[in-house]
């Protein structure tokens, strides 16, 4: 994959003012909103630039042409005309063109903001081009509002926004210093200010610098923009070049399906620090462009996207599950970048744990130590949460109230809960497996834990569900029962707790009105109005967390639902026309984000994994063996080319009716799906 192809037009962008930014892995800087070259915040850690603007000034022949997105009529300045987003710089374009006493005065503005790769800071680099019949005299003029710099350790880089620090102070002309009594930092501006003489069809082109970083007895160094630039470039082919090797290049004759693919990989993308500072390098971020949820959590990571993370990053997502794993989930659910655990005691950290290290020993490779640790964790939370004090409880876990659960704004999915009771079981499976695979666990041991698994699933089915009314329900420790329309039911469907009774009684929930609107699903139920709301679309109702609509794709998929599993897959696809990266969340009943919510998230890799795994049906057992039952999508043709998987590399092209399937060159179905293993290569009709 390269560079351009992740390119977005910002005129098609639905992206909210606040959750535009370009990001080196070492910085992230936004952009002022309807601007052609105005510059906001940036962050840096362990440097928070949040209180920091640069606006632009130009002039023409004398005349004064602000650049503010003034929205007026007549002469206001350079009017904004949109850009493009890449993954490593963004151009934005302007355009002035009025005539002053009889006289055509006609100018382009070119910006091009980058993100510097090796500090704290960015280049804008300026292009300005005269479309007048004569020559113009012209310059761009910036000026600088310090607002606040601050220093925070990287221990302090949590979810939410840096927001303290003190006022700088000018010391000499494009120099800043804080003058309080904390961390002292220092700000600078670099550029060249000149008016220039343009003859028509020409251009000129202006620099401009603007770093951050600790005050010492040394300025800040200066630094070549062209330099710098090209290093942020080169910093961004590395890294598309080194973490997509694994991820197939994926092409479709269906409208949006391409285009929602390379935009959920590049979800995961700017999710990557890459810094010497971190605890890991990478470091792979649960949000981080917007300068707020630059720690890592267990459980949008392993939780929802632990199979596209592992292809993105391969064997280097080892160290960060080791660095998780030094977690006390007893207290904490993540760490900040230099490792520090922080957050609090979350029902889903050791499944998401476990379900990581599950999907480094299918794809990469078996991991013993992870396993141990998985292992330790899982039995960690075993006696973290409480039982309920009714004995026919007994083989349920009570997960406390929503600060430990998944934030529904009302009581709902609370305490005795279908999910994560659910995983519980899929994880005593999976520890199973994994003890008998490096004989840490003797046949009567794995058993036993199976049979924990079956005790757990049978009291879900038992307890827990209604059959009258076909829906799920919490219990709380008192025996208050609430029953909440949660898209978490579908968790406990993909864990393996519901019989069929149970599973029709969901899907027939998966349909407009109800879980799914035409843009994508809804967290809570619109069918149940006691839960159901539409500020807080997370985990609320009228949207999703941007990881579980796709989560709920593959589950449909790999419950063998697949045209289910499409109807929920499709409608998605307009975040990869209009996004340039996904967000915190989105709305499923217009094509809308949430801007109140982080910018960016690391469960945007939930949509590669969904049309990964779910159209060719991929499965890695431990050992490294392939299965394959492909689900060619309906109405188009879609292909699969270049995927590496332990050793092995896949293509697939799908079409209606027809899979081929090519492992290492050998081609090994060509027809009708049909169930395909390697290392035989056999297909089973």
């Amino acid at each position: 994959m390269t560079l351009d192809e992740f390119a977005l037009d910002l005129v098609k962008s639905v992206t909210p003012d606040g959750h535009l930014w370009v990001g080196s892995g070492r910085t992230t800087v936004q952009p002022v909103a309807r601007t052609a070259a105005g510059v906001g915040a940036f962050y840096s850690p362990p440097v928070a630039a949040h209180g920091v603007s640069l606006a632009v000034v130009f002039t023409v022949d004398g005349f004064t042409v602000p650049d503010t997105g003034n929205t007026g009529k007549g002469d206001i300045g350079l009017l904004y005309q949109g850009g493009t987003w890449y993954p490593d710089k963004l151009v934005r374009h302007g355009s002035y063109h009025h005539r002053k006493n009889g006289v055509l005065r006609s100018f382009a503005v070119e910006s091009t903001l980058v993100p510097l790769a090796d500090a704290a800071g960015y280049v804008l680099r300026l292009k300005l081009t005269n479309r007048s019949p004569q020559p113009l005299s012209l310059s761009a003029h910036p000026r600088l509002e310090p607002g606040k710099v601050e220093l925070r350790p990287l221990s302090d880089w949590v979810f939410g926004l840096p927001r303290g620090g003190d006022p700088l102070v000018e010391t000499a002309p494009g120099a800043w210093q804080t003058a309080g009594y904390g961390p002292q930092t220092e700000l600078r501006v670099q550029s060249e200010t000149r008016t220039v003489v343009v003859f028509p069809g020409e251009s000129h082109l202006s620099e401009v610098v603007v770093l951050a970083g600790p005050r010492t007895a040394s300025r800040l160094p200066l630094v070549d923009a062209t330099i710098a630039a090209r290093r942020t470039s080169q910093v961004w082919k590395a890294r598309v070049e080194r973490f997509t090797a694994r991820l197939p290049d994926v092409t479709s004759t269906v409208p949006g399906l391409a285009d929602y693919y390379r935009r959920s990989v590049a979800s995961g993308l700017v999710c990557l620090w890459e810094d010497p500072a971190f605890v890991t390098n990478p470091f792979l971020a649960t949000c981080g462009l917007d300068g707020g949820g630059v720690n890592t959590y267990l459980w949008d990571l392993g939780g929802y996207v632990p199979q596209a993370a592992t292809l993105l990053l391969g064997s280097d997502l080892v160290p960060i599950a080791q660095a998780l794993a030094r977690v006390p989930l007893e207290t904490y659910f993540s760490i900040a970048p230099d490792g520090t655990p922080s957050g609090t005691p979350y029902s889903y950290s050791a499944f998401s744990f476990l379900s990581l290290v599950w999907s480094i020993s299918c794809l990469v490779g078996p991991d013993e130590a992870l396993y141990r640790e998985a292992r330790r964790l899982f039995e960690l939370a075993e006696t973290q949460f409480p039982r309920h004090p009714d004995p026919k409880f007994a083989d349920l876990l009570d997960y406390g109230e929503q600060r430990n659960m998944l934030e529904m704004r009302g009581a709902g999915w609370e305490h005795l809960v279908a999910s994560p009771n659910a995983e519980r079981a899929w994880c005593l499976d999976r520890l199973a497996d994994l003890g008998l695979h490096f004989g840490a666990v003797t046949l009567g041991e794995a058993a036993g834990l199976r049979t924990r698994a079956e005790r757990i699933r049978l009291a879900i089915r038992e307890h827990l569900w209604d059959r009258e009314r076909g829906e799920f329900k919490s219990v709380f420790p008192d025996g208050h029962v609430e029953y909440a329309r949660s898209i978490q039911a579908f968790d406990a469907l993909r864990a393996g707790a519901c019989d069929p009774e149970m599973e029709a009684a969901l899907l027939a929930q998966v349909v407009d009105g109800q879980y799914l609107g035409d843009y994508g699903a809804t967290s809570v139920s619109r069918a149940d109005t006691t839960h159901y709301e539409t500020n807080d679309p997370d985990w609320s109702g009228a949207g999703a967390y941007t990881g579980d609509p796709p989560a709920l794709a593959l589950t449909l998929y790999e419950r063998g639902h697949a045209a289910l599993g499409w109807d929920v897959l499709r409608r998605l696809f307009w975040m990869g026309q209009h996004l340039p990266y996904f967000p915190q969340e989105h709305r499923c009943d217009t094509p809308t984000t949430v801007a109140h919510k982080r910018a960016n998230v690391i469960s945007g890799l939930g949509g590669a994994e969904a049309l990964i795994f779910g159209l060719t049906g991929l499965q890695v057992d431990l050992g490294g063996s392939l299965s394959l039952f492909p689900n060619p999508p309906p109405g188009g043709e879609v292909s699969f080319r270049g995927l590496q998987v332990r050793g092995a590399t896949l293509d697939v092209v799908l079409r209606p009716g027809h899979a081929t399937i090519t492992v290492n060159g050998t081609v090994v179905l060509d027809g009708p799906p049909a169930l395909v293993t390697w290392p035989t290569g056999r297909a089973h009709g």
